[in-house]
């Protein structure tokens, strides 16, 4: 699945599944005020499935994904000390992020982002 992210006013396209098992990246950096934090938001512009073809014959099939609102609020409290760098990991489960609608219609898949905070360091 590729995703579409907007991050800190940046577009950033990422392909998920090159981020497993404890593969990471920085999606987004930010000057914010000294403070207590108790969610991030991220804004999906869009998504799509890719399911890979095995052959030339048979390639790789694209699906958009369909993204109801277009935000993500993740619930996770940090705080920013002035002076040091914190850094907020988050773990996006793909797998249980995209729903499949049985019925038909216009969007077969829907993003539900399955997203869990990890962890929070400050240097």
């Amino acid at each position: 699945m590729t995703m579409q992210n907007v991050a800190a006013g940046a577009g950033l396209t990422l392909n998920l599944l090159d981020y497993q098992n404890g593969q990471t990246i920085v999606i987004a950096t930010a000057d914010v005020p000294p403070g207590t934090y108790s969610r991030i938001r991220m804004e999906v512009e869009s998504a799509e499935l890719v399911r890979a073809g095995a052959t030339v014959e048979d390639p790789d099939v694209i699906d958009p994904i369909f993204v109801p609102s277009g935000k993500v609020d993740i619930p996770v409290t940090f705080t920013v000390t002035a002076g040091t760098e914190t850094d907020v990991t988050l773990d996006f489960d793909a797998a249980m992020s995209v729903q499949v609608n049985s019925t038909p219609g216009q969007h077969p898949y829907i993003l539900r982002p399955v997203i869990t905070p990890v962890g929070t360091s400050q240097k």
